[in-house]
């Protein structure tokens, strides 16, 4: 996955239709996809229950994302809550409470690494199941000439590829503007 946060989402063309991840919320928003996208190859029904089960794997990760974070912020205010209160209630040497310090922001960035390594394998982890239930429809898929793809970028959108269409064209073929909606897996 692409860390980087203004990566632009392409827009479905000829050879591959573009679902993109709606902002925050771990859903695809298929609202543009029509079915002559596909060559009338599929409809919107049978796209809908695929995007579901990846949902429910990109939420489930999200929510432990989210708690890395939340949890990160609340260490970070106790910490230096904590400096703070030693620095008002106590009448200690500056050396201690410098080391006291020191101490707190060595916890804090150890956290901060292993919340960095938690995330990445989060990230990881979404990705493999989700190619498990692409693998699940993908001969079903592949029998129509198309084929489900994760970018690199996943999951900022999925692509749907027409492997049918080599010439790169469709007839009266709608190409809608996709939106680059925000993604809260670009966290890591």
């Amino acid at each position: 996955m692409s860390s980087t946060e203004n990566t632009t989402i392409p827009h479905t063309n000829a050879q591959r239709v573009i679902i993109p991840m709606g902002k925050n919320d771990g859903e695809f928003d298929a609202s543009s996809y029509t079915p002559n996208q596909t060559g009338e190859r599929v409809q919107i029904h049978e796209i809908t229950p695929i995007l579901n089960e990846i949902e429910t794997v990109c939420k489930k990760y999200l929510k432990e994302i989210n708690n890395i974070i939340h949890i990160g912020f609340f260490i970070l205010v106790a910490c230096v809550g904590s400096i703070a209160a030693l620095w008002v209630a106590t009448d200690s040497s500056v050396a201690s409470l410098f080391t006291i310090s020191f101490i707190i922001l060595c916890g804090i960035v150890f956290y901060g690494l292993y919340a960095l390594k938690s995330i990445k394998k989060f990230v990881q982890d979404n990705r493999e199941e989700t190619e498990t239930v692409l693998m699940k429809y993908k001969s079903s898929f592949e029998s129509k000439g198309l084929r489900w793809q994760l970018p690199p970028e996943y999951p900022k959108w999925i692509e749907l590829w027409n492997d049918w269409n080599k010439e790169g064209s469709l007839p009266q073929a709608y190409v809608p503007p996709v939106v680059n909606h925000g993604n809260p897996f670009t966290q890591a």
